[in-house]
């Protein structure tokens, strides 16, 4: 995060596209036209990107996980106790590293309380 921060602020504004991955995966279409203009996409290019979606403008390919299916928690039937275990795996490697997020806490981003 601190290389991408220092590199946005030496890069030129019109070099900068930024996209929220939320957003690009609710409504991957609507992101074509802007994504082709900024990569100066000709029509070939651009239809070939469009060729990527589903007709309902969804990405191709997209496979849904359940937690029960990784190796952590292979032993563990209860998917929310499952989530429950990933969860303070996650605030546990956080939280140990937290030395090295200096840009998240600027940022508003607190993963560990909420």
């Amino acid at each position: 995060m601190t290389y991408i921060e220092s590199a946005i602020k030496i890069i030129p504004c019109h070099k900068i596209f930024i996209a929220h991955y939320e957003h690009i995966l609710s409504s991957p279409k609507s992101y074509i036209e802007p994504l082709s203009a900024f990569l100066e996409l000709d029509k070939k290019a651009q239809n070939n990107l469009k060729k990527k979606l589903n007709k309902d403008g969804t990405i191709q390919g997209r496979k849904l996980y359940k937690l029960t299916q990784y190796k952590e928690c292979k032993d563990i039937v209860d998917e929310e106790e499952c989530y429950d275990m990933i969860q303070q795996n996650l605030d546990n490697f956080f939280g140990k590293r937290s030395f090295m997020w200096p840009t998240f806490a600027g940022n508003g981003f607190n993963h560990l309380n909420g």
